[in-house]
């Protein structure tokens, strides 16, 4: 083999192929991107509705908290239906009946 021979091969081994995009590689980056934002929007929503029912929480045991020391407390401790801790308790059953999921949207 000759020099030029062998500058030739070299040349056709180290050229670069002309390459078009491959459609399939394109369209899973797109989709990679789509599940991307859905999966930020579903992080944020599920975020702001832990921080507010978060909030909730506090201010439904502070207000109950509050209820169960304005009434005159039983020697033995019970509540009765007339205290107003039982308004708190009343506040903390709506609460969980409205926020926690019926078995319909648990298994949907």
């Amino acid at each position: 083999m000759t020099s030029d021979e062998i500058d030739n091969r070299l040349a056709q081994l180290l050229q670069r192929p002309d390459s078009q995009p491959d459609p399939a590689f394109v369209n899973h980056m797109i989709l990679t991107a789509k599940l991307d934002r859905l999966f930020t929007a579903v992080r944020r929503r599920s975020v702001r509705r832990a921080l507010t029912e978060s909030a909730i929480a506090v201010a439904l045991g502070g207000s109950f908290f509050s209820l169960s020391r304005l009434g005159i407390v039983e020697p033995d401790g019970i509540v009765t239906a007339s205290a107003p801790a039982m308004a708190g308790i009343a506040m903390l059953v709506l609460w969980a009946m409205v926020t926690l999921p019926s078995p319909r949207e648990r298994f949907a």
